[in-house]
């Protein structure tokens, strides 16, 4: 929380140095003035927002795997290898794609990743508890295919306006935000979910909320005597740790 807070005073006096170097008549690391495109401008937001959602999904979806299906990190990682996979072939392929598709290619490579993150909510909702890992599979590889679509003509789209003497640093500063987008998606999602799961213990302590330790205790102790045999492993392993929490 600390590094985030004191990333932004950093941040604009790095910006400071670098139009008081520009000034100078000095070489800058990053000219200021490659941000008044606009087409070069509306590139790097667009891909710290898809970086930053996809490293926060990617990296939630981690501590799913391992808390609430209750898989060993090596099984973790080989569900999310899945979008790894994808992404390479996607990227392989990028250039047959993009002569296939033409200028939709960057459309369909965005209308991918959104029906990938919600098919993965409803995969986590509804399917995982029935038919196991097979369903979030699915998802992921679609949003692998996606983003290794996406990346290769939003990066064209976005340098197509820089000048060629400053092509390196357009590139390098895309790169940049590639990077930095990762990181704070991480960090954000990773506060917000720490700070709603420190909400949920103290809801389910008896000093709390008495009724609602009463009803987790209820749930707890009719869940463990009378256990439903159509009810999945995966579906279980959710419960009992559901069960853990309120303990």
């Amino acid at each position: 929380m600390i590094c985030l807070v004191l990333a932004v005073p950093f941040f604009l006096a790095f910006l400071l140095y670098e139009q008081r170097i520009t000034k100078q008549g000095k070489t800058p690391l990053i000219r200021l003035s490659l941000l008044q495109h606009r087409r070069f401008s509306s590139g790097i937001l667009t891909v710290r927002l898809a970086y930053g959602l996809f490293s926060a999904m990617l990296f939630l979806f981690a501590f799913y795997l391992q808390t609430i299906l209750r898989l060993t990190p090596l099984r973790a990682g080989l569900v999310i290898m899945t979008t790894s996979l994808a992404y390479a072939l996607a990227s392989v392929f990028n250039s047959v794609i993009a002569s296939r598709l033409g200028k939709r290619s960057m459309l369909i490579a965005a209308l991918l990743v959104m029906v990938s993150y919600l098919l993965t909510c409803l995969a986590t909702q509804f399917l995982v508890g029935w038919w196991g890992l097979p369903p979030l599979l699915v998802p992921l590889f679609i949003l692998g295919a996606g983003m290794g679509t996406l990346m290769a003509p939003l990066l064209n789209k976005t340098l197509e306006g820089v000048a060629p003497h400053d092509a390196g640093a357009a590139s390098g500063i895309f790169t940049t935000a590639m990077s930095t987008a990762g990181a704070l998606g991480v960090a954000v999602i990773g506060l917000l979910d720490a700070a709603l799961m420190g909400a949920a213990v103290v809801l389910c302590t008896p000093s709390f909320s008495r009724p609602l330790w009463s009803r987790c205790s209820a749930l707890a102790s009719c869940s463990r005597s009378n256990p439903s045999p159509n009810r999945s492993r995966l579906q279980q392993r959710a419960e009992r740790t559901e069960q853990a929490t309120c303990d």
